[in-house]
């Protein structure tokens, strides 16, 4: 039987730059993106899904006589994988950042709901990788 499903999994670095009063930085997050693939019947591949998840990240500043100040405590609401990316964009853009996107990190907080989720749901799309190579129709992402 000829394979029609197939997954692959890519490196990716997400950098973003941000302007502080103090300074200006770049915060550069490490992921992994998962493409589900699935064979049409012309024979060619195509992405069906894609989904990715955080392994680790960094803030650099852009000129080291200008390092921005950071807030500790309010770092330490954010998940490992991606706490300066998301710590930069809700101070600088005011957007709001989900804290419970896939990680593969089963770090400990002493806030509300810690980070267990983030290992969780990187854990599901392992998951989900393999279900879908087997065929499975009923994936929920």
């Amino acid at each position: 039987m000829e394979a029609t499903r197939a997954v692959t999994k890519m490196k990716a670095t997400i950098t973003q730059r941000f302007f502080f009063d103090d300074g200006e930085a770049d915060a550069e997050s490490d992921c992994r993106f998962c493409f589900f693939w699935l064979k049409t019947e012309s024979g060619e591949w195509k992405a069906r899904y894609v989904r990715h998840w955080y392994e680790k990240d960094k803030l650099i500043p852009v000129n080291p006589n200008k390092i921005p100040s950071l807030d500790e405590e309010a770092l330490r609401k954010f998940p490992s994988g991606y706490r300066y990316l998301a710590y930069c964009q809700e101070k600088t853009m005011g957007v709001k950042v989900l804290l419970d996107m896939p990680g593969h990190r089963r770090e400990q907080s002493d806030l509300p709901g810690s980070f267990k989720k983030c290992g969780d749901k990187h854990d599901l799309l392992y998951w989900q990788c393999k279900k879908w190579v087997e065929g499975a129709e009923d994936l929920e992402f």
